[in-house]
């Protein structure tokens, strides 16, 4: 402590430990008084604050609100002045940015996964309406003065700046930070400004944005007509994210959009960050509710289980951030103690795969060109109408040549009658041509039986399941090899950590140094808030590639930043010794080998059993003949029969049905990752008169709307339809 006594209403205490400073004062533990702690001022200026300080332990805001580490006493020194106040201690909370930055997260909430975050927005938020409902307006609304604990829960705090009112008096906020001060008070002067709680939901929305979105500021991106500064996009309303207006600005590269959320959250948004918007902002009780129910819409990902995200959403926002910028969001639970995850060759005890195989190779697996059904013998004879109709055949063409006869006769004998001898020979023409009609019916009910006899041919051929059985077994095949390849796999992970150990141990060390703790030239809080957009947190992710990248930083005003990477770099001292990390590393990747080994041997053996059952059904329908093809058949035959009597032949039927390869092994879905092939660092350039795409940063084109209330209207769609559902308006 500072040496100096401390007194509530003449009753000494007992001060320890400091455990904060800032630029107002300091922050003392009290000894004997359970959760409490003891703020000094030190600025000069504690006479300015007690009337204040002395308002709020009147109306005892500490007993309305547990979630706000409001002044419970008023503190002064030995000769009576006002020095500060006690107040309800925060316990194992951290500030929000160490949640919401991924790099943060990594070190500070190893456990966090996104409906952790979406949690702990809703009691953010939660804590901001139980100021609200005490007549309170906390003003000063930053990262800072929010905490959150490894349970998700919240809790505010530099309550003393807070806005609040005693009788007719009004004690305002005199500070904000710019990147979270609404658009209309952009500029201004704080210090007398009365607040309202809309301005208080500008703040919480941007919070909840970043929570929401990996620390991505609702108004930072880049520019299509230079560089803007991120008070400047505030104060002119450029949600670099909205659906509804078009902002001349597009979001960093690989975000997530409005989409990703559920119309509920994504229209208050909408709504919080509109000029529209201003003076009827989302209120800090129905973010409360619209968060519940984001939570609610969450599931996860099945292609990655570390990620969870709205089922509204297309496609997972979190898989495309990661596939986008090359970093990982999420870290998975890893609580198996080392020594408890064998070695791979014990993980294969009590299964067999020689003997599983054997079992596969021991089926006969005809090929697809091999398989022919069986037809049960025909022996027909011609059939009752085509007896009758070959002897009316015959008939028909002894009357056909009398006829023609008695024609020669008639014309030769008597010319003048030449015409009943025209008459005589067209009839008899007639009788030759009815002749020949029933061997065109056979034929015509040949080709139509054909087409019938091949459909029912494939239809049995999908059904015998031989395709399925070679689409089966290669499948089988693919998974044996890498089960088999497993070990090596293992080891060669174990080998690659070894020798890139310096480089991770580096990395790691790198990731501890938040640019947010150092006062770097150059770097204030509204650079803090675009590095972060555009996930630069610590000294690991400042490389020149990133950091050029960013609107607003180039080679002269980033060089501050770059000699503080250098210099941290420098203190790095490289440890060849085994240490706890590379006991946790190799323990991941056993860890990951065991749930593959898991994996691969329920697949093999469900497509072992399933192989099985598809070579009992094609062995049976090989050697009963099918009711169907035998049906056809009979008829085909009974044609053929009946033709015979008439001469007419017919063509040699297909006996090999054609059959299409089917997928057995069921897999997961992949969700499609949009890219544009520029580096992971490069936000695309947008094309003139042509926007980016917010979700893949491709080029967009104009597109009208066919359905829904904007049926008729333009907007701009991205280019890549139907991979990326990327939209902006027009």
């Amino acid at each position: 402590m500072n040496g100096r006594d401390y007194f509530i209403a003449g009753r000494a205490l007992s001060v320890g430990k400091r455990i904060g400073k800032g630029g107002e004062g300091e922050v003392f533990l009290l000894s004997g008084a359970q959760s409490r702690a003891l703020k000094v001022y030190t600025d000069g200026k504690a006479l300015e604050r007690e009337a204040k300080i002395n308002a709020i332990v009147r109306r005892q805001l500490w007993s309305q609100s547990p979630l706000v580490a409001y002044p419970i006493d008023v503190v002064r020194d030995s000769k009576g002045r006002f020095v500060g106040f006690t107040m309800g201690l925060v316990e194992n909370h951290k500030p929000i940015h160490e949640l919401y930055a991924p790099g943060a997260r990594k070190q500070n909430f190893q456990r966090a996964n996104y409906p952790f975050l979406v949690r702990a927005a809703q009691n953010i938020a939660r804590a901001v309406a139980e100021v609200h409902q005490t007549g309170c307006v906390i003003g000063d609304i930053n990262h800072s003065g929010v905490l959150v604990s490894q349970k998700a829960t919240a809790a505010l705090i530099d309550a003393d700046s807070f806005q609040i009112a005693d009788g007719t008096t009004k004690f305002f906020c005199r500070v904000g930070v710019q990147e979270y001060t609404p658009p209309e008070l952009q500029g201004r002067s704080l210090d007398g400004l009365e607040r309202t709680t809309d301005h208080d939901a500008f703040g919480l929305a941007v919070i909840i944005f970043q929570m929401l979105s990996m620390g991505r500021h609702p108004f930072s991106g880049s520019s299509t007509k230079g560089d803007m500064p991120l008070e400047k996009a505030i104060a002119e309303y450029r949600f670099v994210y909205s659906r509804r207006r078009n902002v001349g600005m597009v979001p960093p590269p690989g975000v997530c959009t409005l989409d990703d959320f559920i119309p509920t959250v994504a229209d208050a948004f909408e709504q919080t960050f509109s000029s529209e918007g201003a003076g009827g902002r989302t209120p800090a009780a129905d973010w409360v509710e619209r968060l519940g129910e984001f939570e609610k819409s969450l599931i996860p990902c099945r292609t990655n289980v570390l990620h969870h995200y709205s089922r509204n959403a297309q496609t997972c926002p979190w898989c495309r951030m990661e596939q986008r910028l090359g970093i990982v969001l999420f870290l998975p639970a890893y609580d198996v103690d080392p020594r408890t995850v064998p070695p791979f060759g014990t993980l294969i005890s009590g299964f067999d795969l020689s003997a599983l195989w054997a079992r596969i190779e021991a089926v006969k697996l005809p090929a697809n060109s091999a398989i022919v059904p069986r037809i049960a013998p025909q022996q027909l004879t011609p059939s009752v109408d085509a007896q009758a109709a070959i002897k009316s055949q015959k008939v028909s063409t002894n009357t056909a040549y009398v006829l023609f006869a008695i024609a020669a006769v008639v014309v030769i004998a008597v010319p003048v009658l030449w015409f009943v001898s025209l008459g005589l020979a067209g009839f008899g023409f007639s009788k030759l041509k009815a002749t020949s009609d029933y061997g065109s019916k056979l034929q015509a009910n040949f080709r139509s039986l054909e087409e019938r006899w091949n459909r029912a041919l494939d239809q049995w051929g999908a059904r015998c399941g031989v395709a399925k059985g070679h689409q089966l077994k290669a499948e089988l095949s693919q998974l044996k090899a890498e089960y088999e390849g497993l070990e090596a796999e293992e080891k060669a992970k174990l080998a690659k950590y070894q020798t890139e150990r310096h480089a991770r141990q580096l990395e790691s060390y790198l990731e501890t140094f938040y640019i947010a703790n150092y006062k770097i030239k150059g770097i204030g809080p509204a650079k803090l808030a675009t590095l972060s957009s555009y996930g630069i947190e610590s000294a690991a992710e400042v490389t020149r590639n990133r950091v050029l990248n960013v609107p607003g930083f180039g080679a002269v005003n980033s060089k501050p930043l770059f000699e503080w990477r250098t210099s941290v770099e420098r203190r790095f001292v490289y440890d060849s010794r085994p240490n706890a990390q590379d006991a946790l590393e190799q323990q991941k990747i056993r860890t990951e080998t065991a749930a593959k080994v898991a994996t691969l041997r329920k697949k093999l053996t469900e497509g072992a059993e399933e192989f099985w059952r598809a070579s009992q059904q094609w062995q049976r329908m090989l050697t009963i003949p099918d009711p169907e093809l035998t049906l056809v058949m009979q008829q085909i035959k009974q044609i053929e029969a009946d033709g015979a009597l008439f001469g007419v032949t017919f063509p040699s039927l297909r006996m090999t049905p054609v059959i299409a390869p089917t997928a057995w092994i069921s897999k997961p879905t992949v969700q499609r990752t949009v890219t544009t092939g520029l580096p992971l660092w490069q936000t695309p350039s947008p094309q003139p008169g042509h926007p980016s795409c917010p979700s893949c940063g491709a080029k967009m084109v104009k597109r009208t709307a066919r359905r829904g209330h904007r049926s008729g209207r333009p907007f701009w769609g991205c280019s890549h339809y139907p991979r990326c559902r990327g939209t902006r308006p027009i």
